[in-house]
């Protein structure tokens, strides 16, 4: 029986073993903390912090390539170095700290540290005087001893009544100073924005987006003239016409029932709509507000709040409405599709809609919105949806950024040899890495008018020889974000002088590539105007420059 018994407890403490190794090998010890768990591989032990370093480094790579490193208050390495710091830091400690840093340590002891070291002396001195009593009390006594409570050392209620009649006396803890060296993920989130909002510009800066933002921005801040205000009356028209189409779909909801919550939905995304084509931020982020309210079986909330809008907006006023009536999207008919599509998206917090807003962000957010959600960014989940978000798209940006300079490359170098292949060559859109200078000009492209552009010089000293060998120009259209390479003959110099052009008769002109021309021209004039270059110029008469594009074959 003895052995059956051994033989049982043998078993039982090797199936025990077994257990805790296959619990100890399906949970490695080295992951603490869930971010921990964010690894590519099994070697990889860097979490969250190692992917989001290592997606930014990829990227500045990417970059690189492209364009090579030319900022001179911090250099690549030093740069690179910091990513990789915070990596080290992040791996160097097993128990990462979260919330805010801890406190400074105190340079002494604090008085409360002070006060507990007294009161556990003072303990101990009652203590050692207890134990002296009985012995005085036995000699005295004849050997008798007389039985004494003992004090009590917990750290209990004050005053409480212990055995022996005495009453318990309160310990004080030491005040314990958390470790300063200790890693904190706040700090290790902070450390990451600055590097995150360099890459995105950088990125911003190699698409093109930077120097036709810096073009729009120059000319928006010249003064107009008279066909100017043309444009402008019409500008003000269109959004006083908004402004009232929106308050009457909000004004519709006064003898909407509180029940119909489907019907009252539908005119809170048909008020925003109007108001992202117009343009009414103020509004559109009102009705936002309102139509996160809504709830599927409950819509009187979104109601309240969305005429509440409407009267903080002057409310509504029913003889200033137009009998034309107002389409919002009949300048944009692609844009009546999407329109309800568009307002159910908005209903999303600033925060999720925010993390698309990089590069040229789209109608929700912009740069400076996903800027700011990188600035105000405190946790680590959020920083990787930031950046991983950005990541994806920047990637592919720049992956046909390399694509079209490798197209570039080799139409350069088959120029330059003046072949019967190069002369088959009619592409013109372009990438290289380039500096834009303050010349003007106007440039010709098969298919389109003369074009108000900007003289670009290139930074690689190949490309800048291969273009001179092949009697070609890279030029940027004032206003686009890309690069074009063209003949030096459909290059003349730009006079400033407004010339009316009849766009329908060329055959790659629709309404919007006429919207795009007209926004250039009036733009470089602008620049212009601003720079010095040019001064008021007259209309001339209309100019009909078809027989020009039948001369040059375009």
């Amino acid at each position: 029986i003895m052995d059956l018994d051994h033989d049982k407890s043998l078993k039982s403490q090797l199936k025990k073993d077994d257990d805790d190794e296959e619990e100890k090998d399906a949970v490695p010890a080295k992951y603490g903390a869930c971010s921990d768990l964010w690894y590519k591989d099994e070697e990889d032990n860097t979490g969250a912090i190692g992917l989001i370093v290592d997606a930014l480094i990829e990227l500045e790579e990417q970059c690189n390539g492209l364009a090579p490193w030319n900022r001179t208050d911090v250099s690549r390495e030093s740069w690179l170095e910091k990513l990789r710091d915070v990596v080290q830091k992040w791996t160097s400690f097993d128990n990462p700290r979260w919330g805010p840093p801890p406190p400074e340590p105190p340079a002494g002891p604090t008085a409360a540290g002070e006060e507990a070291v007294k009161e556990e002396k003072a303990v101990k001195e009652e203590d050692v005087e207890e134990k002296k009593k009985p012995e005085e009390a036995e000699a005295v006594g004849g050997g008798k001893k007389k039985k004494r409570g003992r004090k009590s050392l917990d750290s209990g209620t004050p005053g409480k009544v212990v055995k022996g009649g005495k009453k318990g006396k309160i310990r004080t803890k030491k005040e314990v100073i958390p470790d300063a060296t200790q890693v904190n993920t706040v700090e290790l989130v902070d450390a990451l924005k600055a590097p995150l909002l360099d890459l995105e510009l950088r990125v911003y800066t190699l698409t093109g987006l930077k120097m036709a933002s810096d073009a729009a921005d120059e000319a928006g801040v010249t003064s107009f003239n008279d066909s100017d205000d043309d444009e402008e009356e019409e500008r003000e028209n269109y959004t006083r016409r908004a402004e009232q189409a929106w308050k009457k779909e909000i004004f519709r909801l006064n003898q909407t029932p509180p029940g119909k919550s489907g019907q009252i939905k539908n005119i809170i995304i048909a008020a925003m709509a109007i108001a992202r084509r117009a343009h009414l931020s103020e509004v559109l982020g009102g009705l936002r507000a309102a139509l996160l309210l809504h709830r599927p079986t409950a819509g009187n909330d979104a109601k309240v709040e969305a005429l509440d809008v409407l009267e903080r907006h002057g409310g509504y006023n029913k003889k200033l409405d137009d009998d034309e009536g107002f389409d919002p999207n009949a300048e944009d008919p692609e844009a009546a599709a999407k329109a309800e599509e568009e307002a159910v998206e908005s209903s999303l917090s600033n925060e999720v809609m925010a993390i698309n807003g990089f590069l040229s962000g789209n109608d929700d957010a912009d740069r400076v919105d996903w800027a700011d959600a990188v600035k105000s960014c405190t946790t680590l989940s959020k920083l990787a949806s930031l950046t991983q978000s950005f990541v994806k798209d920047a990637m592919e940006k720049v992956e046909g950024i390399e694509q079209k300079r490798d197209t570039f490359m080799e139409c350069l170098q088959e120029w330059s040899k003046n072949t019967k292949k190069s002369q088959k060559l009619n592409i013109t859109e372009a990438w290289a890495d380039f500096e834009v200078t303050s010349k003007f000009c106007m440039a010709k492209i098969g298919g389109y008018p003369w074009w108000p552009a900007r003289v670009c010089i290139p930074r690689d000293a190949e490309i800048a020889s291969l273009l001179r060998s092949s009697s070609r120009v890279l030029v940027a259209f004032v206003g686009e974000d890309l690069l074009h390479c063209l003949k030096e003959a459909d290059i003349k110099p730009y006079t400033g002088e407004r010339e009316e052009v009849v766009l329908s008769r060329y055959k790659l002109c629709d309404d919007q590539t006429k919207k795009a021309y007209e926004q250039s021209v009036e733009m470089t004039r602008r620049i212009c105007r601003k720079r010095g270059i040019i001064g008021n110029t007259p209309r001339k008469r209309k100019l009909d420059d078809f027989e020009d594009e039948k001369k040059t074959g375009a």
